[in-house]
């Protein structure tokens, strides 16, 4: 095989890992929007006034 053409190859397997990569990522960050887009149960309102402690 001619060296270009497995220079060729290396580089097409290379730019896949790092296509994978990325789509992971992206995935991740996905998730992690669509979570924080949601209403947050975990969040308690304050009051609207400060409560008074005696």
């Amino acid at each position: 095989m001619p060296l270009t053409v497995r220079r060729l190859r290396q580089e097409n397997v290379e730019l896949r890992r790092t296509v994978e990569v990325y789509a992971e990522m992206i995935r991740q960050l996905a998730v992690e929007n669509q979570a924080l887009r949601r209403p947050a149960a975990n969040v308690c309102p304050l009051p609207a006034r400060p409560v008074s402690r005696t």
